[in-house]
């Protein structure tokens, strides 16, 4: 048989098969049992199958599904390890605070003097014989260099001791020419002696500026010549004035006078105790030309010693 022969009997199959195909639509159309009509047109396609494949004819194929995506959980990522994230440093948004004063209190202006406590306050008398030791010294000139020729010219030996009630001064003054005309606020215009103390250490250990807890404090012998002693109180300046409650006295000697003051704490709104420790300063003025009214030179227990700064002055701590 012919290739030609082979194709005109696989179409005439064909065409026995497409009516077939037509005979099963109507058969479905004139029946309700529809299981039936699926299995006619199952096994019509079975055959038609069959018979393409007796004929040489390999059937149609259907189209490769597509292969399908599998899509998996996601998973969380692994929690960061110590070398896997650094947190940032945060800035702090404030402004950090000042220095915090050193402990134990000392301006770095020399030694820190030494109060003693005493249970036998000295007779403020003007004679230092109940003084054991003057063991400190106010010899740094700090005020008109020019005019002081040294410790003969003007110097101090002082020592200082406290109570509950008071803090008490001897000093033994070498002055070579003693003049002092003046009283009240002026008496620095001549021979006289100054304390300086800042009562609140810690609080404003790095403030160079004067507050309401330094103190001025004026100290005068007088002319020495049987008239009164003077006190003066310069700072705070809202407590301006002379103050009461202190107890001096003064002696004139060979070398110069000799003062011993009672100071009540109270000036200062203090309540001592052991181990206190305070901004201390003891200053002298000098005054050499007789009838006048001039600060001429100041010696100081501090070199650096500057009024309207209490970082220069120097530290007293109240002995046990």
């Amino acid at each position: 048989m012919s290739s030609s022969q082979k194709w005109l009997l696989a179409g005439l199959a064909v065409g026995v098969v497409a009516l077939a195909l037509i005979g099963a639509a109507y058969a479905c159309l004139a029946t309700t049992n529809t299981p039936d009509t699926v299995a006619t047109v199952n096994a019509v396609s079975t055959q038609v199958q069959a018979t393409l494949i007796a004929q040489g004819t390999p059937p149609p194929t259907s189209p490769p599904l597509p292969t399908p995506v599998v899509r998996t959980q996601l998973q969380p990522p692994p929690a960061p390890t110590a070398t896997d994230f650094v947190p940032p440093t945060l800035t702090p948004t404030f402004n950090l605070p000042l220095p915090l004063s050193p402990t134990p209190l000392a301006r770095p202006n020399g030694p820190v003097l030494t109060a003693a406590r005493t249970v036998f306050p000295p007779a403020i008398d003007g004679n230092l014989s109940d003084w054991l030791d003057l063991p400190y010294s106010a010899d740094q000139v700090t005020f008109r260099p020019e005019n002081w020729t040294g410790a003969g010219d003007l110097s101090v030996r002082y020592s200082l001791a406290w109570d509950e009630g008071f803090l008490y001064l001897a000093a033994q003054v070498t002055d070579d020419a003693h003049v002092q005309t003046q009283r009240g606020e002026t008496i620095f215009r001549g021979d006289s002696l100054e304390i300086l103390l800042d009562a609140d250490l810690a609080t404003d250990f790095h403030v160079r500026e004067l507050s309401g807890d330094d103190y001025q404090l004026g100290l005068s012998p007088g002319a020495l010549n049987g008239d009164a002693l003077d006190v003066y109180l310069w700072f705070p300046r809202a407590r301006r004035g002379a103050p009461t409650g202190l107890t001096v006295a003064a002696l004139r000697t060979d070398l110069g006078y000799t003062l011993e003051a009672a100071i009540p704490w109270s000036l200062f709104r203090l309540t001592p105790a052991a181990g206190n420790r305070f901004g201390f300063t003891l200053s002298a003025s000098d005054n050499d030309t007789p009838n006048t009214a001039e600060q001429q030179s100041m010696v100081s227990s501090v070199a650096t010693r500057r009024l309207t700064d209490p970082t220069s002055w120097g530290t007293l701590e109240l002995a046990p």
